[in-house]
C-alpha cells in the first residue's frame, strides 16, 4: 500500500538536457513555460523539484502515475478548477520505463479566493502558498494543455525512435565490413538509404549487386507486406515457378522467417526435398521493426574455375552477406513505414491544433484553413518555391495557435476591446512561437507565426519590423490573414463587403502591407474570393497533394 512506503527521495533539479527521452522535458518546459518534476514510480522518488513546485504530494496519485508509465499515454491525474495535475510518460532506453513528468497547471487566470481555497483542499495544499504560486501564472485550460502535451510527447518519442534506429543501423553497418566486396556493397546500399527511394527500388539494386558478388545462378528479392507484394530476380532465371514461391518458403520451416538458412546438397539430395532444380540455397529474411516482410535468397552455387570441390557450396560468407543486406533493407522498409506513420501523426497533430484554435474562438471557425489556402495562392502568384509554399500553408494553419493562451473573456468579447485587452491579444504571436519552438518540423513556420502582425511601415507587433526586415512568408500571411479577418463575421461586427476589403488593402499597400503582396492579391482576386467561399475537410499538409486532387476533380 502507498501508506507503507518510506519517505520519498527528493533529488535536486539537474540542468535540462536532450537525452534518451527525445528532449521531452525540455520541450514541455519550453512550451508550458514552467518546470516539470519527474516521478520514478518504481522507486518512489521525486526528481527535478524546483523552488516553484507548489508542494503537491504527488505520491497521492502514485498508482495513476504507474498506469501512465505503463500505458505510455498522457493523462490528467486531477482536475479541480483552477488546478490541473498533468502527467506525461518519459520514455527512455529502459525496457520497462517507470518515470513520469508531472506538473501543476493553473486552468483559470486570476482565480477567486474561494476557488483557490477549494483547490487547495482538493490538492492538500496551503491556500496562502497556492495564492502566491498562482499569482501572475499563465492559465492552461485542459482542452489546450492535453493535446499540446500529447503532441510534444509524440514528437519526442518519434525523435527517440529515430535516434535508436540510427544507432541500430550504425551498429549493424560496423559488423558488416568483413570483406572488401561486402563493404563496397554496403556503402552503395547506404547511399540509397533515403526515404526518397522505395523499398522496391533499393531491393532491386541490392539483388543486382548481390548477383555480381555472390557465386550463384540468381538472387531473389521479394516483399509480401500488406501495402506491397512483389518479387524481382537478378543474375539469371529463377529455378522454381513464381507461383510456387510462397509455398517454397513455407516449406523451409518455422525458423526461416526469423533466421538465415543455408541448404547445400547434403540436404537437397534427400528424397524428401521437393525441388530438384534447387541444389543449393541461402535465404535471409527481411525484417522491418522485427516483423518479417520479405526475403533475400541466392540459388545454386556457381564455383569459380579451379576452386576445390569441397568449396562448391554456400557457406558463412554468403550467409553473412545476404543477412547484412537483408538487415539494411529491413531498416529502410521500417524507416519508410515509420516516416509514413510519423507524417500521418504530424498531420493529425497540426489539424488537432487548428481545431483547438477554432474551438477556442468559434467565431473564427475555419479562419486558419482559409488563411492558409489564401496564403498559398498569393505565394503561387509571387513565384515562391514548393518548399516555401508548403511552409506557408502550415504556417497559415498554425498562425493563431498562440490564442490558446489568451483568455476566453477577451477572445470572445462581443464588444470593442479595451487597450489592456488588446495588449493581451497582441501576445498571441509570441505565445504561438513559444508553443511551437523546439519542434524540428515547424522550424520554418516560426517566423510566420511570430511576425504575421508586423506592418510594412514598422507599426506592427511584436517586433515593429520595417519593410523587408519582416520575413517574406510572414508578409504574405499578413495579407491573407487581414483579408479573411475583414471579410469574416466577428463577435463585434459583421464581415465587410469585398469592395470595402479591397479598398482597405489598396489604401494600406506600402503602409500596413507589402505592396508586392497586395499586387499579387489583386492579380489573383477571383481565385482568392473562390477560396473564401469554400469550407472543406482537413487535407494533406503537402500542398501539391491537395492541388492535384482539386485538378483531378475539375478535369472529371
Amino acid at each position: 500500500m502507498i501508506a507503507a512506503r518510506t519517505a520519498p527521495a527528493v533529488h535536486p533539479t539537474p540542468t535540462p538536457q536532450t537525452g534518451a527521452d527525445g528532449g521531452l522535458l525540455d520541450r514541455l518546459e519550453t512550451a508550458f513555460q514552467q518546470t516539470f518534476a519527474v516521478v520514478d514510480a518504481s522507486h518512489g522518488a521525486l526528481e527535478r523539484v524546483t523552488a516553484d513546485w507548489p508542494r503537491v504530494d504527488v505520491f497521492r496519485w502514485l498508482p495513476l502515475c504507474e498506469q501512465v508509465a505503463r500505458s505510455e499515454r498522457v493523462e490528467v491525474l486531477e482536475d479541480f478548477a483552477p488546478l490541473l495535475l498533468l502527467a506525461v510518460p518519459v520514455l527512455g532506453d529502459e525496457a520497462d520505463p517507470t518515470k513520469v513528468a508531472v506538473t501543476v497547471l493553473l486552468t483559470e487566470k486570476d482565480p477567486s479566493r474561494d476557488a483557490i481555497e477549494a483547490a487547495a483542499r482538493a490538492f492538500g495544499l496551503d491556500p496562502a502558498h497556492l495564492t502566491v504560486w498562482a499569482a501572475g501564472r499563465r492559465a492552461w485550460p485542459a482542452h489546450a494543455a492535453l493535446p499540446l502535451a500529447e503532441s510534444l510527447a509524440e514528437t519526442a518519442n518519434a525523435h527517440r525512435v529515430a535516434l535508436s534506429t540510427k544507432r541500430q543501423l550504425s551498429e549493424v553497418s560496423s559488423q558488416l565490413l568483413s570483406t572488401f566486396e561486402e563493404a563496397n556493397l554496403l556503402h552503395q546500399l547506404a547511399e540509397g538509404l533515403t526515404l526518397g527511394h522505395s523499398s522496391r527500388e533499393l531491393a532491386e539494386q541490392a539483388a543486382i549487386w548481390l548477383s555480381e558478388l555472390t557465386p550463384c545462378e540468381c538472387v531473389l528479392a521479394s516483399f509480401y507486406r500488406e501495402d506491397e507484394s512483389w518479387a524481382t530476380v537478378a543474375g539469371g532465371s529463377l529455378p522454381i515457378d513464381d507461383a510456387e514461391l510462397s509455398r517454397f518458403f513455407d516449406r523451409l520451416g518455422d525458423q526461416a522467417p526469423r533466421r538465415t538458412i543455408i541448404l547445400n546438397q547434403d540436404r537437397t539430395s534427400s528424397p524428401t526435398w521437393s525441388y530438384p532444380t534447387v541444389r543449393e540455397l541461402v535465404t535471409a529474411p527481411i525484417l522491418a521493426n522485427g516483423v518479417p516482410v520479405g526475403w533475400l535468397a541466392a540459388f545454386n552455387y556457381l564455383p569459380s574455375p579451379g576452386s576445390p570441390r569441397s568449396e562448391e557450396q554456400f557457406g558463412s560468407i554468403e550467409a553473412s552477406l545476404l543477412t547484412s543486406v537483408a538487415t539494411l533493407l529491413g531498416v529502410h522498409s521500417g524507416n519508410r513505414q515509420h516516416f509514413k506513420d510519423r507524417t500521418a501523426m504530424f498531420n493529425s497533430t497540426v489539424h488537432a491544433l487548428t481545431s483547438a484554435i477554432d474551438a477556442k474562438d468559434p467565431y473564427t471557425c475555419g479562419h486558419s484553413d482559409r488563411v492558409a489556402r489564401v496564403a498559398v495562392r498569393l505565394a503561387q502568384q509571387l513565384g515562391c518555391s514548393d518548399k516555401e509554399i508548403n511552409a506557408l500553408y502550415l504556417g497559415g494553419l498554425l498562425h493563431d495557435i498562440g490564442k490558446i493562451g489568451v483568455s476566453d473573456e477577451v477572445l470572445q468579447k462581443p464588444d470593442k476591446l479595451t487597450d489592456e485587452e488588446f495588449e493581451e491579444i497582441k501576445t498571441h504571436p509570441t505565445l504561438g512561437e513559444q508553443i511551437l519552438r523546439g519542434l524540428p518540423e515547424l522550424e520554418e513556420v516560426l517566423p510566420i507565426v511570430l511576425h504575421h502582425h508586423e506592418s510594412w511601415d514598422g507599426g506592427g507587433y511584436p517586433g515593429k519590423l520595417v519593410g523587408e526586415e519582416c520575413p517574406k512568408l510572414a508578409r504574405i500571411a499578413a495579407v491573407a490573414d487581414a483579408y479573411d479577418a475583414m471579410g469574416s463575421d466577428r463577435p463585434y461586427r459583421k464581415g465587410m463587403p469585398i469592395d470595402k476589403v479591397d479598398s482597405i488593402l489598396r489604401n494600406g499597400s506600402g503602409q500596413q502591407w507589402d505592396p508586392t503582396v497586395v499586387d499579387a492579391y489583386f492579380a489573383a482576386h477571383a481565385d482568392i474570393q473562390a477560396i473564401s467561399r469554400v469550407e472543406r475537410e482537413p487535407l494533406d499538409l503537402d500542398v501539391r497533394a491537395w492541388e492535384q486532387a482539386r485538378e483531378a476533380v475539375a478535369a472529371s
